[in-house]
């Protein structure tokens, strides 16, 4: 695991107690990338500045509604462009089938490993790439 790997995620376990683990971000500071491992092998991701509301309504819909648990959630250190950055994961890994966690995991470390002023020219890169591959599918 590389050193900027290391930085990247600074919560990785069970979905209990994360309000009292992480703190919301300052706006300063940008918001939270995270990775939710369903029971059923299903991945979601969300862009949040507050890990623990973010993950409590999601349980209280579970709850509610049934549906499968979070047994993993994975939590990123703040980035100033969390939004776009979980865009850019979803784009590129979204088109895969069923796509792993590890996979998610992968494309983001490499998108927080961009200086932030480059991830514009990275996103560019990444539409084109997305273009092409659908035109090859079709």
């Amino acid at each position: 695991m590389s050193p900027k790997e290391d930085k990247t995620w600074i919560y990785d376990g069970p979905p209990d107690n994360i309000g009292l683990l992480i703190p919301d971000a300052d706006p300063a500071d940008g918001g939270y990338v995270l990775l939710t491992e369903l029971d059923n092998g299903v991945v979601r991701m969300f862009a949040t500045r507050f890990p623990g509301r973010c993950v409590a309504s999601w349980m209280a819909q579970i709850r509610r509604f049934g549906g499968a648990k979070p047994g993993r959630v994975l939590v990123s250190s703040p980035h100033l462009l969390y939004e776009r950055i979980k865009r850019m994961v979803v784009e590129d890994v979204g088109v895969a089938n069923a796509p792993s966690i590890e996979q998610y995991k992968r494309k983001t470390n490499e998108l927080f490993a961009i200086e932030p002023l480059n991830v514009k020219g990275a996103s560019q890169r990444l539409a084109t790439q997305a273009v092409e591959l659908h035109a090859a599918s079709v």
